[in-house]
């Protein structure tokens, strides 16, 4: 079948080649001439060639498929969504939450028109996460790179723990150098983390060249010692004290400050973590640092900023106006003598709607207590609160919120609930979202908020108990136990989990007892919802701490 110079189709050339296929010469008879050996580099060079048809066949066979005929635009708005990217935290994510950022790569192993449409998209490659457990961090930093063409790079990087520099480690670093001197001016986020002291002194040796798009730095090394400069020495340029454009800023170990108090003039964002105690800044220099950043939002120190006792020497009622706060958190590991959240917070001029949480482990301890009047809110940020709320989710902590006054731990009520009445004057409603035991610690208590209207419990408990012990007047508290049942929902678990106190419930109601006088005290009287939960039934409730989003 003669095919030269015709004009052929794609089909018309298969079948031709088929037909000579099967009336070529016999391959037995080819194998034992002498000519053998060119016969098997011509079939090689055919099966080559057969391959090459073969993949431009699939390539069409692929093109034909419904799921290939997916507009690009839309194929590019779905695959950033099945990157699953979490909204940004601050302070920035730990590598537990940056775990399988890179899981959306899968997506190329679906066919190859996939794949180009994914290369040719820059914007999918500008995050690159490279946690703890992640394979080829160089290359694969490099890849993503090459791929996002001049648009910004975001790069979070974890090294691996180590207290010697390995080689191998010794390359990355080197690697690292070189990437940061090819991009730096398209860096907009730089997170590296390093638990190792002397991988951390080489990282920080890295950060000598500006970055003039940097919007997010994060440095997080895994102690602060001697001999490590710019951790105890002076800054890196980085963060040298010129003027920068930086507006989320986390140091973790670093307690170094530039002298030039305008140099974060743009920060919105600041997280200070584990700073020495005798490098931390005295009460003065730290607000004059708060208003070098009068942009502020959102502001996190944990184990940083001034202590008590520089609190107590160098403050003078000066106030720091910071028209954008939303949110201020102020946490501590260390003994609870040393942290005063009362006067920082009273040196601050912010909106009323400006969140405060202040949390540690010795925030209701038995050996913090005596310290709680420098743990809680000055009386400015404590008027607002009419609502308070009893809560468990992990946290040993307290969240002011507007109106609300969230309280979580799990020392017993018996211990803090006592220090709440005569400093939250304005409380009208309370709400214990955890099991309750009757204390008559807790109930004189009760009765001491002098606005409360109403106490909903979460939690079914042996109530009828309760409405008894407020009704009789106990001894040594004569006058104090007086309340008014204006509203009383007895729900049906409640009756199945005490049916001895049925009866008396029926009592109660239809005696129609709705007041008791309470006109000698000169309190207002308060209702008492008791609402239908189970233990597994209430829905947990949300940490407290690592909640915040910024866009």
């Amino acid at each position: 079948m003669n095919v030269a110079g015709t004009d052929l189709s794609t089909k018309q050339l298969l079948l031709a080649l088929k037909w000579r296929l099967d009336h070529d010469d016999d391959v037995q008879d080819l194998i034992h001439s002498s000519q053998s050996g060119a016969y098997e580099r011509e079939v090689a060079e055919q099966l080559d060639l057969a391959n090459y048809i073969l993949s431009k066949m699939r390539v069409r066979g692929n093109a034909l498929l419904h799921v290939n005929r997916i507009p690009v635009e839309l194929l590019a708005l779905i695959f950033e969504l099945t990157q699953d990217l979490k909204s940004p935290c601050f302070p920035p994510e730990t590598n537990d939450e940056i775990r399988d950022s890179n899981s959306w790569l899968t997506v190329t192993h679906v066919c190859q028109h996939w794949r180009r449409i994914v290369i040719s998209v820059p914007s999918l490659w500008q995050n690159i996460f490279l946690g703890l457990e992640t394979k080829h961090q160089d290359e694969l930093r490099d890849m993503f790179a090459s791929r996002t063409g001049t648009i910004a790079i975001n790069l979070t990087q974890n090294f691996k723990r180590q207290d010697f520099i390995s080689s191998s480690s010794a390359y990355s670093i080197a690697k690292l150098r070189v990437f940061l001197v090819n991009h730096q001016s398209r860096l907009r986020s730089l997170h590296l983390s390093s638990e190792a002291v002397k991988i951390s002194k080489e990282i920080w040796g890295l950060l000598e060249d500006e970055f003039p798009a940097l919007e997010s730095l994060h440095l997080r090394f895994g102690s602060e010692v001697h001999g490590v400069p710019g951790m105890r020495g002076k800054l890196s340029k980085i963060l040298g004290g010129r003027p920068s454009n930086l507006r989320r800023l986390s140091l973790h170990h670093i307690s170094s400050w530039p002298y030039n108090l305008q140099t974060f003039s743009q920060l919105t964002h600041l997280s200070l973590r584990s700073q020495l105690r005798d490098r931390r800044p005295a009460f003065s220099a730290f607000l004059e640092m708060l208003e070098g950043c009068p942009l502020l939002q959102i502001i996190v120190l944990h184990d940083a900023g001034p202590l008590r006792d520089n609190a107590h020497l160098s403050y003078t009622g000066r106030s720091v106006r910071l028209a954008f706060l939303q949110r201020i958190e102020i946490s501590w590991t260390t003994s609870p003598d040393s942290q005063s959240p009362h006067h920082l917070l009273k040196s601050l001029d912010t909106p009323q709607e400006t969140a405060a949480l202040v949390s540690s482990a010795y925030l209701f301890h038995a050996s913090g207590l005596p310290y709680i009047d420098f743990y809680l809110p000055p009386e400015s940020w404590r008027h607002q609160i009419t609502t308070l709320q009893i809560r468990r989710s992990g946290d040993e902590a307290l969240l002011l919120q507007e109106a609300l006054l969230s309280i979580d731990t799990r020392t017993a009520m018996e211990l803090y609930f006592p220090f709440i009445p005569m400093r939250f004057t304005n409380i009208t409603s309370i709400i214990i979202s955890i099991p309750f035991m009757i204390s008559p610690t807790i109930l004189q208590k009760i009765a001491q908020f002098p606005a409360l209207t109403m106490i909903r419990f979460d939690y079914p408990f042996d109530y009828v108990l309760f409405i008894e012990a407020l009704r009789s007047p106990r001894p040594g508290a004569e006058g104090v136990m007086c309340p008014i049942l204006q509203e009383f929902f007895v729900p049906k678990l409640g009756e199945a989990r005490f049916p001895r106190h049925q009866a008396k419930l029926m009592q109660y109601q239809c005696a129609g007892i709705s007041e008791i006088d309470r006109s000698h005290l000169n309190m207002t009287s308060f209702k008492v919802i008791i609402r239908n939960c189970t233990d597994e039934l209430l829905s947990s409730h949300r940490p407290m701490r690592r909640i915040i989003k910024y866009t």
